[in-house]
This record gives structure tokens, sequence and C-alpha cells, in this order.
């Protein structure tokens, strides 16, 4: 199945940025008339100096602009690993879409995506246990690779998934080596590959993995 990167490269003329781990791509309130696309890699975005969200392979950054004459970036974007992004002009993305009913629809569908993947992370923050909080955005940001046998991964790094969950990376990294200790994740490269997914869904039910404060 192709991916809405895919279609809209075929068809819509872009550019692509190779950024470094701690590149910025833009900054919170910077004036921007492009549609950014992460190709390959993950950005964090920040809001208030703080990480709210991350974007990873093939995700649109943020497609509400294509429906608004919003021009300002609502987040600064800084990759957290080598990452490959592409830009589309935002004019030109806009014409592409609105000509086609169905490209309509499917960026509808991911802008709706995107804003219930909003809603999970506010309710997860919630969350009074911090290990959960970690645990529980794991899930939130884990992605699936393979047709016969998928294979789970996160890509983000652990400092990142920390800070976005209020937890320490101390904290942290205890909750991953516990659970590398369990086979349930493994570390490779820069992805922590999901072992067994159903275990981890039953950590965050039970919520009371290697206790809490």
């Amino acid at each position: 199945m192709e991916t809405l990167l895919n279609d809209i490269t075929s068809s819509v003329e872009s550019r692509t940025i190779e950024l470094k781990k701690g590149d910025t791509l833009f900054d919170e309130g910077e004036i921007s008339t492009s549609i950014a696309f992460v190709e390959h890699g993950c950005l964090v975005l920040n809001k208030n100096n703080r990480s709210v969200l991350l974007r990873t392979n093939n995700e649109p950054v943020d497609l509400i602009p294509l429906f608004s004459h919003e021009s300002t970036s609502f987040y600064s974007l800084q990759a957290t690993s080598d990452t490959k992004v592409r830009l589309f002009d935002r004019s030109q993305l806009q014409q592409f879409v609105m000509d086609r009913p169905q490209m309509v629809t499917r960026c509808m569908q991911q802008v709706i995506c995107q804003l219930n993947k909003v809603d999970n992370m506010i309710q997860i923050l919630r969350e009074t246990s911090a290990t959960k909080r970690l645990l529980s955005m794991m899930m939130l940001n884990t992605r699936s690779e393979g047709i016969k046998k998928k294979q789970y991964y996160l890509e983000p790094d652990l400092n990142k998934m920390a800070s976005i969950s209020n937890i320490s990376s101390r904290r942290a990294k205890k909750v991953l080596s516990n659970m590398e200790s369990k086979n349930i994740v493994r570390s490779e490269q820069h992805k922590l590959i999901i072992k067994d997914m159903d275990a981890l869904k039953l950590l965050v039910a039970k919520a009371d993995f290697l206790g809490d404060s």
C-alpha cells in the first residue's frame, strides 16, 4: 500500500533536507511556507521548550496548515537522530490536494489520526505513575514493519521518550534494563525492538512494573 508521502512525492515538486541529531528544522513561531514529512528518522516537536510530540518515518509533521491560512510554525522541530525530511511548497500542495477529493479525504484522515494521538498523549500524561506514562508512551509510538511477520520497534531515543513522559532518564533506563532482562525488548542500532508486544501491553495494564512513587 502506497503511503501518503509516496503518492504526493510522485506528483508534487519537493526538496529534501538532511538533518543531524540535534539540528532544528523550524523554530516555534517561525514563518513557514512548507509542509514537512519525515522521510526517515525522527523529529521531536517542542512547545514552550518542552518536548510534546514525535514524528517518524513517512509521517507528516502537521497537515492542518493545508486547511488554514496559518503560516507560523506552532512547534519547533528538532531531529533526535540523523533524519531526512521532505519539504513541499504549501500553496502547490494545497492546490494538488484540493483538486482531488480522495486526497482531501486521506489528508483529513491523517489529521484526525494525529489529533487522536494528541488526545491519547494527554490521557497518558495524566497518569500518576511515571513508569506507566513511559510504557504507555512507548506503546503509542511503536511502529511495525514486515508483511508476514510484523516486527515492532520504537525509533526515538529513550531520553526523548523520557522527556515527553515527564520521567527521569535514570528511571527510564532502569525500566528499559528490566524489560531487556525479561526479553521483552532489545536494543538494535538506533532502534528499540519490541520482542513481546503482549508482555508490554500487560505491563501497561498492570501499572505496577518495578513499583513507582
